[in-house]
């Protein structure tokens, strides 16, 4: 019996595109942001953000040092040009009000401060119905790493929980750590999904 339902943050509930940022700190930076994707320093950063070892502001720091030597950009625009990248998934977060009535809600999601800050400002209610959130950059662990799911199982059989996440790897370590999990694929297969584990949505 499913009591739980457990969602990961990007393209699930929030869309989002990482190559907008590289794009804006390119053009800033005059950097190809292509190659700026590949380095493996940049992606290296990136990680350090999500696994809470850097925080926005060394984040900052150190991406300056990297690539912005000479270059004119604040703090406060680097923060936007880092987080401005999502839209709403409609669809679903329309939808969790009921599903908060008959469940509960819990979060798990790859993500650092920055864009948590960034997406509970402009995204209040895509949160507002999770009983529990998890961070990787505040747990120190990133998916699909089992101290993940340890801890968005906390206090409920991972049996009893349905994950849904969009990269495959991930719903395979959940259902290796005892989970349901279903990977999101749009809102149609969401519901055929919901539907085979007898999740009313009327």
């Amino acid at each position: 019996m499913i009591t739980t339902l457990c969602f990961d943050l990007g393209n699930v509930l929030l869309f989002f595109d990482h190559v907008l940022i590289a794009r804006r700190l390119g053009e800033a930076f005059a950097v190809d942001p292509e190659r700026l994707c590949r380095d493996p320093r940049f992606v290296s950063l990136m990680v350090r953000n999500e696994s809470g070892e850097l925080d926005g502001r060394r984040l900052y720091r150190e991406i300056m040092n990297a690539y912005g030597k000479g270059a004119q950009l604040s703090f406060d625009a680097f923060k936007e040009a880092w987080s401005d990248i999502f839209t709403p998934n409609t669809e679903l977060i329309e939808i969790l009000p009921l599903l908060a009535k008959r469940y509960q809600l819990r979060m798990l999601s790859n993500t650092n401060d920055l864009h948590i800050d960034w997406c509970m400002k402009n995204y209040p209610e895509v949160f507002r119905h999770f009983e529990r959130l998890v961070f990787s950059y505040e747990i120190g662990s990133r998916k699909p790493a089992p101290e993940a799911f340890r801890a968005l199982c906390l206090g409920v059989k991972p049996e009893h929980c349905l994950y849904v996440d969009d990269i495959l790897s991930y719903v395979e370590a959940a259902r290796e750590w005892g989970m349901h999990a279903v990977q999101y694929r749009g809102m149609d297969d969401l519901r055929s999904a919901f539907s085979s584990f007898d999740i009313d949505l009327e």
